[in-house]
């Protein structure tokens, strides 16, 4: 079914979606005032039953945010935005500049490797705010099911939640029908965030135990990812080289032009590890994606990675994860390090009957690790 921009059908006050809408980043641009002048939570409806066919960079996410009227439109733009990671940038924002030789393409990969090697050696003992907008798009029902099988497990696991609140379900609000025409009413659901603290200490990453919404740890809420500083670089970069690395295309970035390189990682070459946490071994699939390099610095500003994998049903299911990197200050000097990252899971399922996962993940609060010793004078 056809359905006009929403700038077109907004100008009646109460109109209604019919149908998902599909939007290029510049259509959206020119649905901005429109949305700014809604009310908030209609706005977030409109978003939640909106895509985009081109990706969205993080400068013009954050101008969009500032555009939104409130909270529940913030976050439903959130999650317009974070699917459309993995998707090709506008033509705008992918210059015609002719591709590099093969000698200047192998010479930004290896440039890559070793910016990486010594920026990890490199970098201090720190710690971070890791937070994570958790989201998912399912019917009530299936919601409900999920809510009351996650409490159960919960409660069934000695000691994990006994400092968290007893509650019967995971706090969460609607933000509006992802496709208000679907007979099976799936919804986008805001499950609000788990905030954890990860210190970086002697050149490894050690995460402390994730706090999600309402207090339950975040394993709970259906996705977690790590690695992001430093090991997935690592795993992708030598798995890639060792099977092949292709040219892109050239791309614009907040500091100049990225090299932007395609991969792929057949099974049995595959480094990749995917935990079902259902007591079954881990899985390492086949996956691809892209590699973003500053062609001056070697510094590797965005990596994605898609696999496909079987759940204990044998249905398909996409595993998406893309990590972002720039500058940051820690200590009073400045390091590439993670900013955002999005981390899907969607079952390959023709009639959307299976819930699909979004995480949106913001790295903040950078501080340098040291330890504080005070000198208290003697008491005499």
């Amino acid at each position: 079914m056809f359905r006009l921009p929403i700038l077109w059908l907004l100008a009646a006050a109460g109109s209604s979606l019919a149908a998902q809408t599909t939007l290029t980043v510049a259509q959206f641009e020119k649905s901005l005032p429109a949305l700014h002048a809604m009310h908030d939570k209609q706005a977030a409806r409109e978003l939640a039953s909106t895509q985009l066919t081109e990706r969205a960079s993080l400068e013009r996410a954050a101008h969009w945010q500032a555009q939104m009227p409130g909270k529940l439109s913030s976050q439903a733009l959130t999650t317009l935005v974070d699917a459309s990671a993995f998707l090709h940038p506008p033509a705008e924002d992918t210059p015609a500049t002719p591709p590099p030789d093969i000698d200047t393409q192998k010479q930004i990969l290896e440039r890559a490797v070793d910016t990486l090697a010594k920026t990890l050696h490199k970098l201090p003992d720190f710690y971070a705010l890791r937070t994570t907008g958790h989201f998912e798009v399912a019917t009530p029902a299936q919601l409900l099911m999920q809510q009351q099988a996650l409490a159960l497990d919960g409660q069934n696991q000695e000691g994990l939640l006994s400092a968290a609140p007893r509650r019967p379900y995971l706090p969460h609000h609607e933000l509006g029908p992802v496709d208000p025409a679907a007979a099976k009413g799936a919804r986008l659901f805001f499950i609000e965030n788990g905030q954890q603290t990860v210190t970086y200490r002697d050149g490894s990453e050690v995460a402390n135990v994730s706090q999600g919404a309402g207090g339950w740890p975040a394993v709970f809420l259906g996705l977690e990812t790590r690695g992001e500083f430093g090991p997935i670089l690592h795993m992708v970069l030598e798995d890639a080289l060792e099977r092949g690395v292709t040219w892109s295309h050239w791309e614009r970035g907040s500091a100049g032009l990225l090299a932007v390189f395609r991969y792929a990682v057949p099974k049995e070459f595959s480094h990749y590890e995917i935990d079902s946490r259902s007591g079954k071994p881990p899985d390492f699939p086949a996956y691809n994606g892209e590699l973003a390099i500053d062609p001056r610095s070697g510094a590797i500003l965005r990596i994605a990675i898609q696999a496909v994998l079987r759940d204990e049903t044998g249905v398909p299911v996409d595993s998406n994860v893309l990590v972002e990197y720039g500058p940051v200050d820690i200590g009073g000097r400045t390091y590439t390090c993670p900013i955002h990252g999005v981390a899907i899971t969607r079952a390959e399922d023709l009639y959307a009957t299976r819930p699909e996962y979004l995480n949106d993940i913001t790295f903040t609060g950078y501080h340098l690790f040291r330890a504080e010793v005070r000198i208290l004078p003697s008491a005499q």
